[in-house]
């Protein structure tokens, strides 16, 4: 899942083990044993999953979705929005910046 979501969002998978917080050791154990993750990291990936289906909404081009998400961005201090979907108060942080977006508001 982490090798299939890196190469969806164009990113090494190094960027979402980042989001999930699995080290690099774990997510090779997890594939060479055929076992899933645990429910957090799980849950990580349902966080990057949905947001990805709001920015689509909002953008409405999947391209462009993924570029937005990656790419470094000054209302979250020169960081990706990508990078704080490792906790829910950051996923709502992007949801509220991709709201205002979607309804030419303020943040």
């Amino acid at each position: 899942m982490i090798k299939d979501a890196g190469i969806y969002f164009d990113v090494p998978a190094q960027r979402i083990r980042h989001i999930t917080r699995l080290p690099e050791t774990t997510a090779h154990t997890l594939v060479k044993r055929g076992a899933l993750m645990d429910a957090a990291a799980s849950e990580r990936i349902w966080r990057l999953a949905d947001i990805m289906g709001l920015a689509h909404q909002v953008f409405a081009d999947e391209d462009a979705a993924k570029a937005w998400l990656r790419t470094p961005n000054l209302t979250f201090e020169d960081a990706a929005p990508m990078d704080y979907l490792d906790t829910e108060p950051g996923a709502m942080a992007v949801r509220q910046v991709l709201n205002a977006i979607a309804t030419g508001g303020a943040l």
